[in-house]
C-alpha cells in the first residue's frame, strides 16, 4: 500500500512490489492476480483502514459537533503518523485513474458516499442535540 501511496500505480512495479516485499513477482502474479488487483486491495486496505474506521469512530463520540470539527482539524493538519506517506491515497487514485478506470472510480465515489454518509449522520444527530443549528433562509 505505501509503495502506491507514495508513487502512485503507473510509478511502481511489480519488481518494486516484489523487492518492497521480499517476494518473487511470480508469486505476486499468482496470490493477487498482477499489479492492478494489488493496486485495487490496497486501495480498498486503505479506506477500511484510513475512511472507514475513523469516520466509525467519529460516529460513535457523545459530541457530534466536535466529531465534525475534531474530522475538519485532522484533515488539515499535521499527520499522526510521521512516516505515512503525505495526501490521501484516495485522492491520489481518483486523480491518477478514476477517469480511465471503472473501478478505481467506484471505489472514490463509494469513499465520497461513506464520507457524504458520515458528515450528514454527525449534523443531524448535532441538530437533534442542539449542538448545532438548523439551516437559516
Amino acid at each position: 500500500m505505501l509503495l502506491f501511496w507514495r508513487h502512485g500505480y503507473r510509478g511502481v512495479s511489480i519488481r518494486d512490489i516484489a523487492t518492497e516485499t521480499g517476494t518473487l513477482p511470480g508469486s505476486l502474479h499468482y496470490r493477487y492476480g498482477g499489479k492492478r488487483a494489488l493496486y485495487l486491495e490496497a486501495i480498498r486496505h486503505y479506506v477500511r483502514e484510513h475512511c472507514e474506521a475513523p469516520l466509525a469512530e467519529l460516529a460513535r463520540r457523545p459530541s457530534p459537533r466536535n466529531a465534525i470539527v475534531d474530522f475538519f482539524e485532522s484533515a488539515i493538519g499535521p499527520p499522526r503518523d510521521a512516516a505515512a506517506p503525505k495526501g490521501c491515497l484516495v485522492v491520489n487514485a481518483a486523480l491518477e485513474l478514476a477517469a480511465d478506470d471503472h473501478d478505481v472510480s467506484e471505489i472514490v465515489r463509494r469513499v465520497v458516499d461513506l464520507l457524504l454518509d458520515a458528515l450528514r449522520n454527525l449534523i443531524e444527530r448535532g441538530q437533534a442535540k442542539g449542538e448545532i443549528q438548523g439551516l437559516l433562509d
